[in-house]
């Protein structure tokens, strides 16, 4: 079951503008990018909480572009 969306935030990663700030079952805000993936968990309420501040709640956040990307080369990385 996939967790609701509740802000964005910059990834760390990559840079993209919109990665999803999602809440864990254990109450924990975690980060999805969907460009390169990856997948940012908070493990404590300190961490947890400075994710929330830092993100954009979803109301106030611009609208995502969510048409399908053409897939990028990675040069066979992922091949």
């Amino acid at each position: 079951m996939a967790k609701e969306t509740i802000g964005y935030v910059k990834c760390s990663e990559c840079g993209e503008p919109q990665a999803a700030v999602r809440m864990s079952s254990r109450s924990f805000a975690y980060s999805v990018c969907p460009n390169c993936g990856k997948q940012g968990f908070c493990r404590s309420k300190m961490c947890s909480d400075s994710l929330l501040n830092r993100m954009q709640p979803i109301e106030q956040a611009a609208p995502r572009n969510d048409k399908p990307e053409e897939v990028k080369d990675h040069g066979g990385f992922f091949e």
